[in-house]
């Protein structure tokens, strides 16, 4: 999208190559200072917040511990009955549906120009004169190029971000990471001209915080000016470091954009860059949680629910696979008593019948006479009986604490905000409470999450990339139903309104076709119009009926038209078309 921004202003040059504007600026500068006042104009003042960690107590050499480690919420969630299947609905629900590179630019004429510019301005006259102020910037013959290496940089970088994996599976573990750890992290690669040209996914998990810088670094930020020409601040700015811990070794990080060179053994300053010591650069990305320099996931105040159910789980599982309640329960009551032996026979004989562990197994008690006699009324003593009593019944009878499991899971759910029904704990839904569901989850849940992360790629990468006619655009799901997009169709057609483009585009979009656009300002003409364009040109001299010439000549150019819609897509569908 176009921004807004001051101009740049010439500078003269005095003799001997002293830049006398500037020098003026810095005397300026002090003169200012030294009264007393603040800087002047374009000077940039460094931040004045607190800038100091409050974690005297949780900082070992410099590294921030976060308030509970990452690997405790990482095994707290797989101990989970239903955050795996919660996280999983994340995943799927707003990262896996890819992504697109949106121009900025439209064609009209051989004119480019800003889509939302009512007056279309010609973008390529606008940025003519464009000083080349990086090592990355370079001249181009027309708009035309530009975009061309504008887009191959956007694909080398996104398409062919990690060797191994496409760039929505190492989205899809940055949602895992944020919504298990509460952040993520992304290393960002340079190739010689300085350009982000790749990365790699690291496990927050594995990933600590430095404290930040005590003194500000100044640094260059790339913008895009309301003449589309880039503008290049430099401002002030405390950056921090980030360490890998895997084990014993230590791998350190600069933080992205941070013009300074360290090693990645020591984290320590170094003269000049060093393909095999310099570290390379990290982009972190967390949620917001007061109190802490890090994220937590959403369900951190579930902790203890997760805790308690997991414990519940734990007690139901033994309670059925050590078979606590025996098959048979034998009571041998009113003094009598079994043998040894007798009583040894017996219970082998249930010990050796073929089930699962104890499913079968015989308990047998003999009652001393004192208990009996404590047990009959009227002080009788009762005569030796046997008492049997089958609990194969009571075996199958089900778990405990069911309601409350049930319970936390729900709390669990709520704090995520993801429907039940994508996580299997609804059965009480039928098509229109499903929609309502799906369409809830898009537009409060997954759609701020990619609307967040697109904001990060155009403000911080795209201009790192020299990037500025394009967009970075996540995908979504497509949650409109064909009913309401047919009868949609309908009135739009009904108005007048629909044109050879839109056809194709909605055909390409519910079909799963990918033709391309009509060429020519027919294909965006609505189709009343462009009926109307062809009658004027059948009927010259505005005539109503059809005579046998201008038949002939509307014939001729409905033909014409339709051929050529037709050759045209057929071309793009790879066919021929024989005679």
């Amino acid at each position: 999208m176009k921004k807004r921004a001051g101009k740049k202003t010439a500078m003269a040059k005095a003799g001997g190559g002293v830049d006398t504007g500037t020098l003026r600026k810095a005397c300026s500068e002090l003169i200012s200072m030294a009264s007393g006042g603040m800087p002047s104009g374009g000077a940039a003042i460094p931040s004045r917040s607190a800038l100091d960690d409050p974690f005297e107590g949780r900082k070992i050499d410099g590294v921030i511990e976060p308030r509970k480690p990452p690997l405790y919420w990482c095994l707290l969630a797989r101990s989970s009955s239903v955050l795996p299947a919660v996280i999983r609905a994340l995943e799927i629900g707003v990262e896996s549906y890819g992504y697109e590179f949106v121009p900025l630019l439209a064609k009209d004429g051989g004119k480019w120009y800003a889509k939302e510019d009512a007056q279309k301005d010609d973008v390529w006259a606008m940025i003519q004169g464009e000083g080349a102020e990086r090592p990355t910037d370079r001249s181009f013959k027309d708009m035309d190029e530009l975009l061309a290496v504008e887009l191959e940089r956007l694909e080398r970088f996104y398409d062919n971000f990690s060797p191994f994996d496409s760039f929505t599976t190492i989205r899809e573990r940055f949602r895992t990471d944020e919504e298990t750890t509460g952040w993520w992290t992304m290393e960002v690669l340079r190739d010689a001209l300085g350009i982000p040209c790749g990365g790699e996914h690291v496990p927050s998990y594995q990933t600590r915080m430095l404290v930040r810088d005590d003194r500000p670094t100044d640094m260059t930020q790339a913008r895009i000016g309301h003449d589309w020409k880039w503008v290049y601040e430099e401002r002030p700015h405390y950056f921090r470091l980030f360490v890998q811990i895997k084990g014993n070794r230590k791998h350190y990080y600069k933080q992205f954009m941070d013009p300074r060179n360290f090693s990645y053994l020591t984290g320590k300053l170094i003269g000049s860059p060093d393909a095999t010591t310099a570290a390379t650069e990290m982009i972190y990305c967390g949620k917001y949680v007061p109190g802490s320099e890090y994220g937590e996931p959403d369900w951190a105040s579930q902790e203890y629910n997760i805790g308690g159910a997991f414990q519940a789980e734990r007690g139901n599982f033994r309670h059925f696979r050590n078979n606590l309640i025996p098959a048979i329960l034998l009571l041998i009551m009113g003094g009598g008593t079994l043998g040894e032996d007798a009583l040894k026979r017996m219970l082998d004989t249930f010990e050796n019948i073929p089930g699962d562990d104890s499913a079968s197994r015989l308990f047998a008690a003999q009652i001393p006479s004192g208990i009996a006699e404590a047990a009959t009324s009227g002080g009788k003593i009762d005569s030796p009986k046997v008492l049997l009593q089958i609990l194969t019944q009571q075996q199958k009878q089900d778990s405990t604490f069911q309601q409350y499991i049930q319970n936390c899971a729900k709390m669990t759910m709520g704090s995520t905000r993801v429907p039940p029904i994508l996580v299997g704990w609804s059965n009480d839904y039928n098509r229109a409470t499903s929609q309502a569901a799906l369409e809830m989850f898009e537009a409060q849940v997954c759609r701020p999450k990619r609307n967040k992360f697109d904001d990060l790629q155009n403000r911080v990468l795209l201009p790192e990339m020299r990037v500025r006619f394009h967009e970075f655009r996540s995908n979504g799901p497509d949650l409109m139903d064909m009913d309401t997009v047919a009868s949609m169709l309908t009135s739009v057609a009904g108005a007048g309104g629909m044109s050879i483009n839109g056809a194709i585009e909605l055909g390409n979009k519910f079909l799963g076709t990918n033709v391309p656009a009509y060429p020519g300002e027919e294909g965006n003409m609505p189709m009343t119009l462009l009926l109307q364009k062809i009658q004027a040109e059948a009927f010259p001299m505005g005539g109503m009926g059809f005579t046998k010439d201008n038949a002939g000549k509307a014939a001729v150019a409905v033909t014409d038209l339709v051929m050529d819609a037709l050759l045209h897509i057929r071309r793009s569908m790879g066919g021929k078309l024989e005679g």
